[in-house]
């Protein structure tokens, strides 16, 4: 059946989000990421004082404009997002050390708060 409707199940966002993932696991140059497959997410954690594991806040679906996480620490709707994720679960912002962020099959990046006049 799918080999029947081969050439219509093969679109450019579905090449687009395969070579994003090879990308993401070390078997694609960076050079080949595009930031344009809509069902991208990245996964994000945070380190908190009060807990010795990484506490997983979800996935993020924002604009993801970069193969490089660090970037994200300069949206504010990124760290909004966070804050929320983190009430939403109990924990206080103060308790919060660093963030992290992987995409599915990619390493964790570190995300550095980055927001324009608050550094």
């Amino acid at each position: 059946m799918y080999q029947r409707e081969y050439e219509a199940n093969l679109t450019e966002r579905r090449l687009r989000h395969v070579v994003n993932q090879m990308v993401h696991a070390g078997y694609a140059p960076v050079e080949m990421w595009e930031p344009v497959d809509p069902n991208q997410f990245v996964t994000i954690y945070a380190r908190l004082t009060s807990s010795e594991h990484l506490v997983a806040l979800g996935r993020y679906r924002g604009e993801i404009a970069s193969v490089d996480l660090s970037t994200l620490g300069k949206e504010s709707e990124f760290w909004a997002w966070l804050v929320r994720g983190l009430r939403e679960r109990g924990h206080n912002i103060e308790t919060l050390e660093f963030v992290t962020g992987k995409f599915s099959g990619g390493e964790h990046q570190q995300i550095p708060y980055a927001l324009a006049g608050d550094a």
